[in-house]
């Protein structure tokens, strides 16, 4: 068997045009930058600085009587107060109006599709929302559904489907025209729920007050939606989360819950 074997002038053209392959270098990894505060630190004895505990002076415990209230209506009743209602009414129907007359061939825009909401019909939208948190079905128009399995008479009782979507489409709790654009100094990320968190801040602030001793953590909210302040931290369980600062008073079962977005507390929240 005769093997059959490359001229030397082939094998060295060869060699030039596809050259040996060589293992990728490696870039050193730049040293981090150090602050010069940090790398020339003034170290001072630890008994130079003594801190400083004020007194703790403050009355800690409900702030309200509760022995009249009975239902859990009533406690509800002490965050969720008329002037709540009445706000988040007018802000409603103000968008409604808003939305109407710039899109007035809009199907909304029909009379017999859009009457102003009244504090009772709220209330009404309120309870029924609440109330799919505890009977959860697989999309909105299931608790209006007449079939047998999914029938739930409770709902096409109270409110109309069409209604409760009306409802739902133009809920508001501020007004669009005040909200100042993204780089503005006073702009707000959470300008559309301003005044409902302003209002549930004084309410828990006036209701209760917290021990002298408490927790302070950071919690994790697993959220998916469009929101510009989540984060993504790979190394939890909920990736996607919102993390607020959570005080819990030793003593009790209190709960407040702060989350943050930059030196702005936003959300408080009270658990018993």
């Amino acid at each position: 068997m005769v093997k059959w074997r490359a001229p030397e002038g082939q094998l060295k053209l060869v060699r030039a045009i596809v050259p040996a392959s060589q293992p990728p270098r490696r870039q050193a990894r730049r040293a981090p930058r150090i602050p010069e505060v940090l790398a020339n630190p003034d170290w001072q004895p630890p008994s130079s600085a003594a801190p400083l505990v004020r007194p703790f002076t403050a009355q800690s415990g409900v702030r309200v009587e509760t022995a009249q209230i009975g239902l859990a209506l009533g406690f509800f009743e002490l965050f969720f107060t008329a002037e709540l209602y009445d706000l988040v009414v007018a802000k409603t129907n103000q968008y409604a109006t808003q939305f109407i007359n710039a899109n007035l061939g809009s199907s909304y825009a029909q009379s017999f599709r859009w009457t102003p909401v009244q504090v009772s019909e709220f209330k009404t939208f309120l309870g029924l929302l609440l109330n799919m948190g505890l009977t959860k079905k697989h999309e909105l128009r299931s608790y209006w559904s007449t079939n047998p399995i999914h029938h739930m008479p409770m709902y096409s009782a109270a409110m109309s489907r069409t209604q409760f979507e009306t409802i739902l489409r133009f809920l508001h709790f501020s007004d669009n025209t005040t909200s100042r654009p993204r780089g503005h100094p006073a702009f707000d990320r959470l300008h559309k729920i301003r005044p409902l968190i302003d209002h549930l801040n004084h309410k828990f602030a006036d209701l209760y007050t917290p021990a002298q001793n408490i927790c302070v953590d950071e919690s994790l909210i697993h959220f998916t939606g469009r929101l510009g302040f989540k984060q993504y931290i790979p190394s939890k369980r909920a990736r996607l989360t919102t993390p607020p600062l959570m005080n819990m008073e030793t003593c009790t079962v209190y709960e407040e819950s702060r989350l943050c977005l930059g030196n702005t507390s936003i959300l408080y929240r009270l658990q018993q």
